[in-house]
């Protein structure tokens, strides 16, 4: 393909979000970003910048596990939701909380190892052992006492431990250990469940991704599924610091682009996700809407056509079926 014609586009989601809060309409104005004949349109995503406005562990997203006392009880243990730069910093919020559980129960973090430890006191009951859970389209119902929006949570990535997922009969332990005792990190823990962002539109991507991405659909099997994820952002630091306030993107080799038949662009809505389909975090009620967490980026569109004369032989490519993206040589 050849451009035979290109513009920028310059987006700033601080006013203009929708009710959703993450969610930005760009209205493009139709005569401006049209093709005419056998003509395609590109859209590329060239760059991104966001201000690290959400918190690396948050509430309902990565902060909630139980103690399940082996029978039908599940008390909460919540990390408070705030800036962490120290595994530490995770152990004496949580040593407070099974502190007050439990008389003689503390939790540690080992530097070395990467690994919590939670060591319940005499009191606690010889069942009891810690849960996470990570259940897609409440499958099964979450049990009593335990809440829904803490049905589908990261947790276990923050503690280094096992989640309990669709489908579960008995819930898996979170930790290694059972009833009074140490509970250990069976793997190494995070200060951070999100490795990257994503920028999703409502225009046929023709792009597919893994049932992982998204929350509500069942993982029956690792099929392919279409998608509207646009491009990927990825995160190269943990948590926020003063020095590197920023998530940025800069992409000169042209990754994540789109080829479009439809003749002008109109309305498109942009959303920013994170890598289960969920918005991104708010600290607070309206921080979105609020534009405090906006997000900036450039785009690239072009008008392109195909290098190869009408009448010339060429093998068809294979339908895409799954936007109804039709090939200009068949």
């Amino acid at each position: 393909m050849r451009t035979v014609y290109s513009r920028n586009i310059f987006v700033d989601s601080e006013v203009g979000t929708t009710q959703r809060g993450s969610d930005t309409k760009v209205t493009f104005p139709a005569n401006e970003f049209s093709i005419r004949g056998r003509q395609l349109m590109r859209l590329t995503l060239s760059s991104f910048e966001m201000r690290k406005n959400f918190y690396n562990i948050a509430s309902n997203i990565n902060n909630v596990f139980y103690l399940f006392d082996g029978a039908a009880t599940y008390t909460p243990i919540v990390i408070p939701q705030k800036l962490y730069n120290d595994p530490a910093d995770v152990a004496t919020e949580i040593n407070t909380i099974v502190a007050g559980l439990y008389a003689g129960s503390t939790c540690t973090h080992d530097a070395a190892t990467r690994k919590y430890t939670i060591t319940l006191g005499g009191t606690a009951p010889a069942g009891a052992y810690f849960v996470s859970f990570q259940v897609k389209n409440n499958t099964p119902a979450p049990p009593a006492g335990v809440s829904p929006d803490h049905y589908f949570v990261d947790t276990h990535e923050i503690m280094g431990g096992r989640p309990t997922r669709d489908d579960w009969v008995t819930p898996k332990k979170l930790l290694d250990g059972t009833g009074p005792g140490a509970h250990i990190s069976p793997y190494v823990s995070s200060l951070n469940s999100l490795e990257a962002l994503y920028l999703t539109c409502t225009l046929p991507t023709n792009n597919y991704q893994s049932v992982n991405f998204e929350r509500n659909t069942p993982i029956a099997q690792q099929e392919l599924i279409p998608t509207q994820i646009l491009a990927r952002i990825p995160l190269s630091r943990q948590f926020y610091t003063d020095e590197y306030p920023f998530i940025t993107f800069e992409d000169p080799n042209n990754l994540f682009g789109l080829i479009l038949d439809i003749q002008q662009l109109g309305t498109v809505t942009f959303s920013l996700q994170d890598d289960k389909g969920r918005d991104i975090w708010q600290v607070a009620p309206q921080q979105a809407q609020d534009g405090l967490l906006s997000y900036k980026f450039s785009l690239k569109w072009e008008v392109v056509e195909m290098d190869t004369p009408d009448n010339a032989f060429r093998t068809p490519a294979p339908p895409l079926k799954s936007q109804k993206v039709q090939q200009p040589f068949q």
